[in-house]
């Protein structure tokens, strides 16, 4: 076979390469790029398949091929590696991690700021350096130490529990309370146990020490079986209304009475009535009150003691239109909001009455009582105000030193007052229509605080206030016996060898006396006397409201 030719299948053939090189000249082709940070460039390679025979061929291929490696304050671009400005490349090039500033306490730890210095995106032209501080925890203090000024030191502990303070238990002696008996608890407390802040302190509260039995009532600190006068209000009466109706602020009243069971189911319980206006019928705008009915007011101005008001120096009534109407009284002091300003003129009068009663031995209320060492008194007050209004009215009970003051204090006919009745019961006005009652319980020492013999003790009222009468101080009287042990004996039999105080005779003629006057009708109920202490008030009222209408017409006439 010739030159360029080859012998295939016993014939020559052409050969169309016997080398790569017969096909090209490997190189670089094109211009350079940026791939991967670095700077590459294309590669053309030529390749003779089956060389130097008939089947020969040529091929090429083309691959990126790295040219420049570009450093790391490089970058490439536009096919070539260009020096860039690197803010960082690492953290610890933005600063060192540390903590900052001196330690403080958070509770009872110690903690310091941290700074942290970070280099984001790092390495290139886009990185840069930043910090970021936290708190960081550095000491926990222990159950005796107290953090102060950012370090843990020794604390001064005054307790950590409750029992270093003392021992809590009951002290003194027992006493009476809601029926039940109570002794006094003692309770110490170790406040912030365990720290620097801790501190004793105790602290003292009435304590149910036994529970009195429903047949049972508590006595000196004890628990002893009753005598139960009432276990309900309908033990005492049937409350309903009583007496004809009436006007009051424009309005048709009524009185209401209504029975109550105080201390109900106990030894001290006791029946009370308490009598009030209530509401009977509520007048319209156009109506008026007149002699305890609703009456239309054609000119809407019918009601003519609607309020009162000041004209100089006199009070006056005025009807709901604002028109004056009635002179009240003249004040010698000034007038204030339709009264006289406080001024001892003797205008009010208040009526006292003082009575008692044995609860423990029963019977009602009378101006004295007999009883034994030990017994629960009921001593009431009625207090019935005519002529004129009373400011800072005090009313005060003195008692005897044997009578002992059990609480139990009820007012009926007001609430307006403060304090009790041995310190000072205070009202701030009692009306000229007030009817005021107070009951509260006493209690006789016991037996042997008294001689043998009849020992009388007294209760004493006493009343003060502005535009008040003179008032006689009204007192009740307890006579209290205590009896001798038949046989011999040295204790004191509390004869005083005069006849008249030790013989039968006196109380005997006494008591004859009482029934006598009892049958004679010399006696009547105290619902009865306060129905006629009622009666004179309204006689008394509807007197003067007539006198200050002739005084009226004197002064127009004049």
């Amino acid at each position: 076979c010739s030159s360029g030719q080859a012998c295939s299948n016993g014939s020559c053939g052409n050969v169309a390469c016997s080398c790569s090189s017969d096909c090209g000249t490997d190189g670089y082709i094109g211009s350079a790029f940026c791939k991967n940070g670095d700077v590459y460039k294309t590669y053309k390679t030529y390749t003779c398949n089956n060389p130097g025979t008939t089947n020969s061929s040529c091929s090429n291929s083309s691959t990126d091929k790295l040219v420049t490696n570009c450093s790391t304050n490089q970058t490439c671009s536009n096919g070539s590696c260009e020096d860039q400005n690197i803010e960082c490349s690492s953290n610890s090039q933005c600063g060192t991690n540390a903590y900052t500033g001196s330690p403080y306490c958070q509770g009872n730890k110690v903690y310091q700021n941290y700074i942290t210095y970070t280099c984001n995106n790092s390495g290139t032209a886009n990185s840069y350096c930043s910090s970021s501080t936290e708190s960081k925890l550095k000491q926990t203090c222990s159950d005796s130490q107290n953090c102060s000024n950012g370090s843990c030191s020794d604390q001064n502990i005054e307790c950590s529990t409750s029992s270093q303070c003392g021992t809590s238990g009951y002290t003194g002696s027992a006493f009476c309370s809601n029926g039940d008996v109570y002794k006094r608890y003692t309770t110490y407390t170790c406040n912030n146990a365990g720290t620097s802040s801790s501190y004793c302190s105790s602290s003292n509260e009435n304590k149910l020490f036994e529970d009195c039995g429903t047949n049972q009532t508590c006595s000196n600190g004890s628990c002893i079986d009753q005598n139960i006068e009432c276990d309900s209000n309908s033990d005492c009466g049937s409350s309903g209304y009583t007496g004809s109706n009436f006007c009051q602020d424009g309005d048709v009243y009524r009185k209401y009475k209504e029975y109550t069971c105080n201390n109900a189911g106990s030894s001290n319980s006791y029946c009370s009535s308490n009598t009030q206006n209530k509401l009977v019928d509520n007048c319209d705008s156009d109506e008026y009150c007149s002699n305890g009915y609703c009456e239309q007011d054609n000119n809407n101005c019918g009601v003519d003691h609607y309020e009162r008001r000041c004209s100089g120096p006199y009070a006056y009534w005025y009807n709901n239109c604002g028109q004056m109407k009635d002179l009240i009284q003249y004040c010698s002091n000034g007038c204030s909001n339709g009264y006289c300003n406080n001024e001892n003129n003797n205008n009010g009068y208040v009526s006292i009455a003082k009575t008692v009663r044995n609860m423990t031995s029963g019977g009602g209320f009378s101006t004295s009582t007999y009883a034994n060492p030990g017994d629960t008194l009921m001593f009431m007050i009625t207090i019935d105000t005519n002529g004129g209004d009373t400011s800072n009215v005090r009313v005060q009970d003195t008692l005897s030193s044997r009578l002992q003051y059990s609480d139990n204090m009820i007012v009926s006919g007001s609430s307006n007052y403060s304090g009790d009745i041995i310190s000072g019961l205070n009202f701030n006005t009692v009306r000229d229509s007030d009817y005021i009652t107070i009951t509260y319980l006493a209690r006789v020492a016991s037996v042997e605080n008294f001689g043998y013999g009849t020992n009388t003790e007294t209760s004493n009222t006493s009343v003060s206030g502005y535009n008040l009468q003179y008032q006689p101080n009204q007192s009740a009287s307890v006579y209290v016996t205590r009896t001798a042990v038949l046989g011999a004996t040295t204790i004191s039999t509390g004869l005083t060898n005069n006849f008249l105080t030790d013989s039968f005779l006196l109380p005997l003629l006494v008591a004859l006396a009482g029934i006598w006057m009892f049958k004679a009708g010399m006696f009547i109920s105290l619902e009865k006397w306060l129905d006629n202490k009622r009666k004179q008030r309204n006689g008394r009222k509807a007197a003067k409201e007539l006198q200050t209408k002739i005084e009226l017409i004197k002064k127009t006439e004049a």
